[in-house]
């Protein structure tokens, strides 16, 4: 009777490993193909507005649309078989998924409720598991007791077996999903790298010719309006192609920071050139701070708040370089209206969509980008809004935190 009651408890053990992990096998699939569904809608949302904005084929915004309907039917497949406690927000999501147009920030905050409770989920079966590995470790010794009497070891060990070639094979399949979902996204990174560094060229070319031909042409008003349009148009696609393509390093760690002392006065002098000669009047007093910093990364930060200023704000524009704190500074000030008070914890959020919270481009990324650029660079971006002026205030190491450096390094040197 032991041998049989020990033999019946081994039985149900690996039962219950069993049902465990295939239950385990389903909370891991449904999170990797939830996360493939979020990704496949936020491609299909960006492959929407780039082909609105005539900067992807329709054929590309078809694949994604196409990518973003399986990865949706795939999940809703798996939500057939989710637990009455994960049913409200598997549904939640998969109504974010399919809602048209699409709504980026409401699928992120329905995957952000149901990938916690998934992970928990995992958990908790994972947990289980172990649990029942103890209970078999322990049948496995009372049936080696017993092995000479009655049962056979072969039994044991065919049971044992076919629950972790099922937890194997769950594992398996979590990393491919997970695989899929990460080659997913550096094909995205890749696309848009490349579609930026191949309009970068053309448009380089566009906006020379319309600087030379400002610098040289008739002072015939209409001619120069003329020009003056090509060149502001093409400079704004210039600040989009370089916002996708710092967009891009950031999200795949590939940025390079080439730090070295620069005279921000003198370099936002040459910034606010292109915009004064098309009759933007930019007032910039004299100031003095050198910063230590990426001379190409701040210019594309200083461009991005002098366009933001320009295109929505208003009509009296400055900016002053010197130093705040421990930082050198510099703020760009307009007399616009601003940023609407629930609004602006937006401003600094990728793909934005209140058009009073964009900056240069209306891609919502020019806020996002000049503020992770500057952090990157050791200082950071922040918006003020006081007694009717706009201000976004570029802080960065000063040039003394160099000049330190050395000297502790000299030192250490001598030594």
């Amino acid at each position: 009777m032991v041998a049989v009651f020990v033999l019946v408890a081994n039985v149900t053990s690996a039962s219950r490993v069993t049902q465990t992990a295939e239950q385990l096998h389903w909370a891991n699939a449904t999170l990797g193909n939830a996360a493939l569904a979020r990704a496949a809608a936020g491609q299909a949302a960006l492959f929407s507005d780039l082909e609105g904005r005539g900067l992807a084929a329709p054929r590309a915004l078809e694949a994604a649309m196409k990518e973003r309907e399986e990865t949706t039917e795939a999940l809703r497949d798996l939500a057939r078989d989710a637990p009455p406690r994960l049913g409200p927000e598997l549904t939640s999501l998969l109504l974010a998924l399919r809602a048209e147009p699409i709504e980026v920030a409401q699928i992120e905050s329905e995957f952000a409720s149901l990938a916690p409770l998934l992970r928990g989920e995992i958990a908790d079966l994972e947990a289980r598991i172990a649990r029942s590995d103890r209970s078999a470790d322990l049948i496995a010794a009372a049936l080696r007791l017993l092995v000479m009497l009655i049962i056979p070891v072969a039994a044991i060990v065919a049971y044992r077996s076919r629950a972790r070639s099922q937890l194997r094979a769950a594992e398996i399949r979590l990393d491919a999903e997970i695989e899929a979902e990460r080659e997913l996204s550096r094909a995205k990174d890749r696309f848009i790298a490349g579609m930026s560094h191949e309009m970068r060229t053309p448009l380089t070319g566009i906006t020379g010719f319309a600087e030379v031909m400002l610098d040289e042409s008739s002072d015939a008003p209409v001619d120069r309006e003329y020009l003056g349009v090509i060149y502001a148009e093409a400079a704004e696609l210039s600040r989009m192609v370089d916002d996708f393509i710092a967009t891009s390093k950031l999200d795949s760690n590939g940025l390079a920071i080439e730090e070295g002392p620069v005279d921000l006065h003198e370099l936002v002098t040459k910034l606010a050139k292109p915009f004064q000669r098309r009759g933007v009047e930019i007032e910039i007093p004299i100031g003095d701070a050198t910063a230590v910093c990426d001379r190409g990364r701040t210019s594309q930060i200083v461009l991005n708040l002098l366009a933001n200023a320009h295109q929505h704000g208003g009509d009296r524009i400055s900016v002053e370089v010197g130093c705040a704190d421990t930082m050198a500074r510099v703020e760009v000030r307009d007399n616009g209206r601003g940023v609407p008070p629930d609004v602006a914890p937006l401003l600094f959020t990728r793909f934005v969509n209140e058009p009073t919270a964009l900056t240069a481009g209306s891609l919502g990324l020019g806020t996002w980008v000049a503020r992770e650029l500057a952090r990157a660079m050791g200082g950071d971006v922040t918006y003020h809004r006081d007694e009717g002026i706009t201000r976004f205030c570029l802080d960065l190491p000063p040039a003394e935190v160099l000049e330190t450096a050395d000297s502790d390094q000299s030192r250490v040197s001598a030594r």
